[in-house]
C-alpha cells in the first residue's frame, strides 16, 4: 500500500465532505465515547488494535478556532460484539498528520476488504 500523507487542513476539508453525520453517543450505552487529550496518547492506545475487531468506519476532524489546534473524532465498530464507540482527541497538531494518515490508511484497507469486490 502506497503511503499517502495529507495535511490536517486537507483532512479537515475531506471530513467536511463526509455524507450525513455520525453521533458520538450510542443509543444502547452511556459509556460509548471517550476523550483523549493528545494524539500521541491516542496512537499509544489504538495503534496496535486489531483492525477487524476495532473497525474504524469514519473520522471527523476540525480546527478549533479558539486554540488553533485540530480536534479529531474516530468512530469504531467492534464487529465481533457489535459495540460502537467513538474517541475524541482534543489536540492534534501538524506533526501528527503523517501518523494519522498512516493509521487511517491501515483501517481503510480493512474497510475496503469488507465490501470486496466492489
Amino acid at each position: 500500500m502506497e503511503k499517502v500523507v495529507y495535511t490536517l487542513e486537507e483532512l479537515a476539508e475531506f471530513s467536511e465532505e463526509h455524507p450525513y453525520h455520525c453521533h458520538t453517543a450510542n443509543y444502547y450505552s452511556n459509556d460509548a465515547s471517550t476523550t483523549i487529550d493528545l494524539f500521541a496518547d491516542f496512537i499509544a492506545e489504538y495503534d496496535d488494535a486489531d483492525t477487524d475487531m476495532n473497525l474504524v468506519f469514519r473520522y471527523d476532524i476540525e480546527k478549533e478556532e479558539r486554540s488553533g489546534y485540530y480536534r479529531l473524532t474516530v468512530f469504531f465498530m467492534g464487529q465481533r460484539k457489535g459495540i460502537y464507540w467513538s474517541v475524541t482527541v482534543k489536540v492534534v497538531t501538524e506533526p501528527d498528520a503523517p501518523r494519522l494518515c498512516e493509521f487511517l490508511q491501515k483501517h481503510f484497507a480493512t474497510l475496503k476488504a469488507i465490501i470486496t469486490p466492489f
